[in-house]
């Protein structure tokens, strides 16, 4: 195998946020350790080698070539380039993770260590690709069911995600990807748009999805089963599209709304609520500190807060 010593970067709608390094994957070769994978992420990972290559970026990508001096001087921690394409960089679909069966043995390789850590590893199917590449390195097949990993711990919640437009992966003011890593610690936490889940309590970001046939369905049984939804947010409603609430309409009919100061509650006979959190509120990267970073005494209180909130709504 050959190694490269270049970052993986690509451009929207395959990027989480504004920068090129956080990457989502959903071009895969046929082998066990892609069964079921829809789409993968990234934190900032590497290329290797296209021959034997298992998980793709897409063609607009290309490898940005590390800036490392001899002994390291002047260098920031870990390897990477100017996320910029210069002349002579390879462009087009990359590699960024590789099978080979080697003699009697296997080898796995993936291009980033991040995405499996404890924020990233519950994201999109990279918990789904941990599970798949042990079982098919330990030749375990029932190592791959992902079934026992999701019913692992309690409380169960689901943040909707849209890897083309991510929220929680989304490490820019504007994203949620700080809140994430709060949730984390409090709640056996995935982001994702399967929506089909066990959960006690889905999240949405804000209110500016057009959801797919799929994921109404989904919504629709976890509010069947009187389970809540959470909007964190209205002001990410877009002109001339339905808001969530619309959305459903089409399955339970006109909702009853109940204003509070804080929140509306949108509530059909039998089912469980769409609880919409009043415009006043963010969540955002702007005001929910950095995973790194201690929260003052006002953050501390906003999120506990916030948890006691989630905490009254689970069921």
């Amino acid at each position: 195998m050959e190694l490269t010593t270049e970052t993986a970067c690509d451009k929207a709608p395959q990027t989480l946020a504004n920068g090129n390094g956080w990457i989502v994957i959903n071009r895969f070769q046929t082998h066990a350790i892609t069964e079921n994978l829809e789409a993968i992420a990234m934190m900032t990972g590497g290329t290797v080698d296209e021959r034997y290559g298992i998980g793709f970026t897409s063609d607009a990508a290309w490898g940005d070539q590390w800036l490392v001096h001899p002994y390291g001087e002047g260098d920031t921690p870990g390897f990477y380039g100017n996320w910029t394409f210069d002349q002579g960089e390879r462009t087009g679909q990359m590699a960024v993770m590789l099978a080979k069966n080697f003699g009697r043995g296997r080898i796995f390789v993936v291009g980033d260590q991040n995405m499996w850590g404890d924020a990233f590893c519950n994201y999109a199917d990279n918990y789904k690709l941990w599970l798949n590449s042990v079982a098919w390195l330990t030749g375990e097949k029932q190592l791959a069911d992902p079934e026992q990993y999701e019913k692992w711990k309690k409380p169960h919640i689901i943040l909707y995600e849209n890897y083309q437009n991510a929220a929680w992966g989304n490490c820019d003011d504007e994203g949620f990807f700080n809140l994430f890593v709060a949730l984390e610690r409090e709640y056996w936490t995935f982001a994702s748009n399967n929506l089909m889940g066990d959960a006690e309590l889905i999240i949405f970001a804000h209110d500016g999805y057009a959801l797919s046939e799929g994921e109404i369905k989904g919504m629709t049984k976890h509010l069947k089963s009187g389970r809540n939804i959470i909007v964190l947010n209205s002001s990410g409603i877009v002109p001339g599209k339905p808001a969530l609430t619309e959305q459903l309409a089409g399955q339970f009919g006109e909702p009853r709304i109940d204003e509070y100061p804080k929140e509306t509650s949108y509530n059909w006979a039998g089912t469980g609520s769409v609880i919409l959190f009043k415009e006043s509120a963010d969540f955002s990267n702007k005001t929910i500190p950095h995973p790194q970073q201690r929260p003052n005494e006002n953050q501390k209180a906003d999120l506990e807060y916030l948890i006691a909130r989630l905490d009254k709504y689970r069921r």
